[in-house]
């Protein structure tokens, strides 16, 4: 069962250096991963699935989506937001992160307070909401 927040439940930079990056390598992986991965309890961790993560390329302007990867925590992609998610269900009361790459390779694709899907995306080190994704076990 696929799981987001409701919403953003915190802001935090994609990464923390601005430079060219996909979400392999990029430091918000790294602390959904880590630290926010580690919150949960012992019994909470058993129940987060291994996800395969596939971040395709940026369908407007063709920039590198990264390799796979495999993930307990992750965010949306650009398919994924729109393929879940109604614009209502989108809103929130910032603007959040998507894993998908923006225009170029150090801006990434997010999602405007209103709704609207950014497929330009921003820099990768400006803070915005983070929603976390996971698929629980049932």
């Amino acid at each position: 069962m696929l799981i987001i927040t409701e919403d953003v439940i915190e802001e935090r930079a994609y990464n923390e250096e601005y430079e060219s990056i996909t979400w392999e390598e990029c430091t918000l992986r790294t602390y959904l991963n880590g630290e926010f991965y580690d919150s949960f309890s012992e019994e909470e961790q058993a129940m987060i699935a291994e996800t395969n993560l596939t971040t395709p390329d940026n369908s407007a302007y063709g920039t590198d989506g990264g390799n796979d990867t495999t993930d307990k925590i992750f965010l949306l992609s650009l398919y994924e937001v729109r393929q879940y998610m109604t614009e209502n269900e989108r809103k929130s009361n910032s603007w959040w992160w998507l894993r998908s790459p923006g225009n170029i390779q150090n801006h990434t694709a997010v999602v405007h307070s209103d709704g609207v899907v950014s497929t330009r995306g921003n820099n990768v080190d400006y803070g915005y909401g983070v929603r976390p994704v996971l698929n629980l076990l049932v």
